[in-house]
């Protein structure tokens, strides 16, 4: 959600993801990366459509300069999902 309690307008729902590997990327409380118009940081996942685990991350390491908390699979995020209130939105 953003300050007026919304879901962020480029959010994405796991049903929207489609086919495809996906690797799902969090941020620090002070990292904050403007991405394709969409900013990303502590409330809002990157989804990275990728090829599998090792592509993902090179692009996730180009798209935020090596700066960003942590990679998830798809079973992990969706299990935390509830930290993120902003929901999930493509970055690439």
């Amino acid at each position: 959600m953003n300050e007026a309690g919304l879901r962020d307008p480029k959010a994405i729902t796991f049903e929207e993801l489609g086919s495809g590997y996906h690797l799902f990327i969090t941020f620090g409380q002070t990292h904050a990366h403007s991405v394709n118009g969409v900013t990303f940081n502590k409330d809002l996942v990157a989804v990275i459509r990728c090829s599998d685990y090792a592509e993902g991350r090179k692009i996730a390491h180009e798209l935020f300069d090596g700066v960003f908390a942590t990679s998830y699979g798809q079973e992990q995020i969706e299990k935390s999902m509830c930290h993120f209130p902003r929901g999930m939105a493509y970055a690439n």
